[in-house]
């Protein structure tokens, strides 16, 4: 078949792999059985891609150390194959300014993400402690950064307000990924639907496809996929929809996962 770039190619199937706690350990790295196992996914004619919560700037490190450079980041708001872009979704800057301004008066802060950098509108405790959980320094300090760039998801930066904001702004779908802060995109876009625009986009439809997950932003991953593995970490709700729950990311669950469903020997 006609396969990615324009090369003669045969694609046995597209692979998806959430990013935290799920392909990175507990120390957020990429172990050597893990890299071993995507090379092989590769010779074998399957695709890798990474599907996270993070922005492309965040990952770099990643995905040089894997070779995969197909992803959908930011929850599905932007979607690559082989270094491409492929699509954009950003915010529009009047709802942005809307969440900051309630946000300050809920004692939260925001961060700014798109493909090319990250800012956040204070330097607080929490926002320290949010970046700190995923093992990053806090970004530049710019409240004010989308009046002027292009912003594909926002962050909430602080804990509590789960229920509270979803009811303030009914456009926007919340996702807390950590205890310090909550992935904020526009309502009904998420893993999802970046996975399905994707394989829309490249006319990749009936090509079967994996996902491998552990938290709440890999339910909609799931529900695009042909067959779902949960980690042994994931939570109980991804687990119920599993096909298969592997071990988790610390104990070669990607590796025993791939060998399931013998997508690597």
């Amino acid at each position: 078949m006609k396969g990615i770039g324009g090369m003669m190619m045969t694609i046995h199937s597209l692979v998806f792999f959430d990013l935290d706690g799920t392909l990175l350990n507990e120390r957020s790295e990429i172990t050597p059985e893990v890299k071993a196992a995507l090379t092989q996914l590769r010779e074998n004619g399957h695709i890798p891609f990474i599907a996270t919560g993070r922005p492309p700037v965040e990952i770099k490190k990643f995905m040089a150390e894997t070779e995969i450079d197909s992803l959908i980041a930011m929850n599905g708001q932007y979607g690559q194959i082989n270094g491409q872009q492929i699509f954009s979704h950003t915010i529009p800057d009047d709802l942005i300014l809307k969440l900051y301004h309630t946000a300050h008066s809920q004692g939260h802060e925001l961060a700014y993400l798109n493909t090319l950098a990250r800012w956040i509108s204070a330097e607080t405790p929490a926002a320290i402690n949010a970046f700190r959980f995923v093992n990053e320094a806090p970004p530049a300090v710019d409240p004010l950064i989308f009046q002027n760039e292009p912003i594909n998801m926002l962050l909430v930066l602080g804990e509590g307000g789960d229920d509270y904001y979803p009811t303030q702004f009914p456009e926007l779908a919340f996702y807390r990924n950590t205890p310090y802060s909550m992935d904020v995109v526009p309502k009904g876009q998420d893993k999802g639907t970046g996975v399905k625009e994707l394989i829309q986009r490249l006319k990749l439809t009936g090509i079967p496809t994996f996902a491998f997950g552990d938290g709440p932003n890999d339910l909609a991953l799931f529900d695009a996929v042909d067959t779902k593995i949960a980690m042994g970490n994931a939570r109980e709700e991804l687990k119920v929809k599993a096909d298969f729950i592997t071990t988790d990311h610390s104990s070669d669950g990607i590796v025993r996962g791939l060998r399931h469903y013998q997508l690597i020997d």
